[in-house]
């Protein structure tokens, strides 16, 4: 069993994972909303004006709206629990999370739907929407690290 140091996640990285995530996945509409805005706008038609004028202002408060409720849901005490200090072991067959309050969840890498990496950490998918948070930082060598590694991109049987 390989035991990693503690980690936690913070609020402020979770907005920021959260609203990247949001914005990868909503630029269209958003660029579709300005282009239909500019159309309006070029219209001699004053009706269809307003429309563009509308669709200019509701391009540019929806998206700050947006950014405003997801802060408010993220930074809610209710997710106190999100942001508890963890600690992740690990062998062949699962991975064990264990957070501050004692609580452990073990997990069988077959669970893992999807990896997604980045400079500073993994995000482990164990559903569309429901990721564990690994930041590459945890691991006492280069050789844990690894090992982690193969184990959560290792193709899984079901």
């Amino acid at each position: 069993m390989i035991l990693s140091k503690p980690y936690q996640l913070t609020a402020k990285e979770y907005f920021r994972l959260a609203l990247k995530s949001k914005l990868i996945k909503v630029w269209w509409l958003y660029a579709i909303i300005f282009v239909l805005a500019i159309l309006n706008l070029l219209s001699d038609d004053s009706s269809i004006r307003a429309t563009g004028y509308f669709l200019i202002i509701f391009g540019c408060i929806w998206p700050v709206v947006s950014i405003f409720i997801l802060r408010y849901r993220i930074f809610s005490k209710d997710n106190d629990n999100l942001f508890l200090e963890r600690t992740l072991s690990f062998n062949e067959d699962h991975f064990f999370i264990t957070d501050a309050s004692g609580t452990e969840n073990k997990i069988p890498y077959s669970r893992i739907i999807k990896v997604k990496e980045s400079k500073t950490f993994w995000l482990l998918y164990l559903a569309k929407y429901n990721f564990i948070y690994v930041p590459k930082h945890i691991f006492f060598d280069e050789a844990e690290r690894k090992q982690f590694v193969k184990y959560i991109k290792t193709p899984k049987k079901n």
